[in-house]
């Protein structure tokens, strides 16, 4: 399958020529033949939403092409915009709060995202949409950061409601999760507690203390906040991002940005990083979709990496029917991948056979928050199921929108 940018409708092509960090700004000619051949822009509206590029979407229109964008859409994205740069400001308010709080309790904790990569990325929190916080700390810090964050800071709502959990599924839950979704009624705040990057643990990039050890230690909002290294924060979100099929287009957009503003300085570092993490595929492929989606110039590392494994070409593209549906319409969103389709692409992303069963099997069998709520089983019948899953699987498949 061939893959042409130009010849996306309107519609989406307007997402990615405004997909631009504000020292790298579009082609102007270019911006605006692709806005004056939109006919939709509810739908524009609506996809900018659901990709999170709507403020860059805003930010290039009404300085560019101000003339070709509708009152309608204007006021849509004008009232989004508002509102999410006075929620991220809000989350750096609440970030200095939960950050200073856990060091004065003697807990090392590292920001993911959030307001730091819209900052770094783009120069301005605004242009980079948050909608909650993510903070990574040590598994065995991890209850006693619950604990804080509940006693000192307020956090008062379990979305997962571990209380109703017995005491077999709590212990299988903490065991294959990798984060605690915490909330906060009164900061109305959401905060993913994490200790691992993912509930794929494949390699020690999934553990605290190496990233920790490496990580660059960043002046934010009045403090100093211990931050990815620039290699592991471009693998993490490549691998981040490669795990969730791409399906927001910000998420590539966040390499871009990256790459265009030189904030990777040695890719084969960071080719080395992808190794050590096994995550070198997520890597490549993720780079060569932002080539093909957003024009970025690929650096020489990643051309020859990627020329010596042509095969993940066609892979990254098999994606792009799914990031891009002939459905236009607001009913489109938000996108999913079919069970079938997500096993494969999860099994390709990694190039070791043992691994990729090991993900396979542990996605088709290990049973999820989502199983242990749908069905309350006895501790005594508790590995049935591992029985369940696959069918509960294919039902949701079968039978959602």
């Amino acid at each position: 399958m061939s893959f042409d940018r130009n010849a996306l409708p309107p519609e989406y092509r307007i997402l990615l020529v405004c997909a631009n960090d504000p020292k790298h700004p579009p082609d102007p000619a270019q911006l605006r033949d692709t806005a004056a051949a939109v006919s939709d822009w509810d739908f524009v509206v609506a996809a900018a939403v659901e990709h999170r590029l709507a403020p860059l979407l805003f930010h290039w229109l009404t300085r560019e092409t101000p003339d070709l964008l509708p009152g309608t859409a204007r006021v849509a994205l004008e009232n989004h915009g508002r509102e999410r740069a006075l929620h991220m400001m809000r989350l750096v308010g609440y970030l200095k709060q939960v950050i200073t709080s856990l060091q004065q309790a003697g807990i090392d904790a590292m920001v993911l995202k959030g307001p730091m990569l819209g900052q770094r990325a783009f120069g301005n929190m605004a242009l980079r949409p948050s909608n909650d916080l993510d903070i990574m700390v040590r598994a065995e810090d991890r209850d006693r950061a619950h604990r804080h964050l509940q006693q000192a800071l307020g956090f008062d709502i379990d979305a997962h409601q571990l209380d109703r959990f017995s005491p077999r599924q709590r212990r299988h839950f903490l065991a294959y999760s990798h984060e605690l979704c915490l909330a906060h009624s009164q900061w109305n705040l959401v905060l993913d507690l994490h200790w691992r990057t993912s509930r794929f643990e494949l390699s020690q990039f999934a553990r605290f203390e190496p990233l920790f050890a490496r990580a660059e230690r960043v002046p934010f909002a009045g403090l100093t906040v211990p931050y990815f290294r620039g290699d592991d924060l471009f693998v993490y979100l490549a691998t981040h991002g490669s795990r969730h099929g791409w399906l927001r287009l910000f998420w590539l957009n966040d390499l871009v940005a990256l790459t265009r503003g030189g904030h990777v300085a040695d890719w084969e570092q960071v080719l080395a990083a992808a190794d050590e993490h096994r995550q070198r595929r997520s890597v490549l492929m993720g780079m060569y979709l932002c080539a093909l989606l957003f024009e970025l110039v690929l650096p020489e590392p990643i051309e020859r990496a990627l020329a010596a494994e042509p095969k993940l070409k066609r892979r990254a593209r098999s994606i792009l029917p799914r990031i891009f549906p002939k459905k236009r319409d607001a009913s489109a969103f938000p996108l999913q991948l079919p069970l079938g389709f997500a096993i494969r692409w999860l099994t390709n992303l990694n190039d070791s056979r043992r691994i990729r069963w090991s993900t396979t099997a542990q996605f088709m069998f290990v049973p999820n928050e989502g199983d242990l709520r749908g069905l309350r089983l006895p501790d005594a019948l508790f590995p049935a199921y591992y029985l369940i899953r696959p069918f509960r699987l294919i039902y949701q498949n079968l039978f959602r929108r």
